[in-house]
């Protein structure tokens, strides 16, 4: 699990829109889990991410 944690915080986000300032981010261990965990990120205009709430709980539908 810590490394998740490294790999999550650690993480290029890519594809992120410059001008986006939060983004939610589900982990599921496995590709078929229907279960896994949730966190909440924020980052300031050209700052860089932090968690801002998490992780949570989540069922995934399928």
């Amino acid at each position: 699990m810590l490394s998740l944690i490294w790999l999550t915080s650690n993480a290029c986000a890519d594809g992120v829109p410059d001008d986006c300032t939060q983004l939610i981010l589900g982990i599921a261990p496995t590709w078929d889990s229907m279960r896994g965990e949730v966190r909440l990120f924020e980052r300031p205009h050209g700052g860089d991410w932090v968690v801002a709430a998490g992780p949570f709980p989540v069922l995934f539908g399928k």
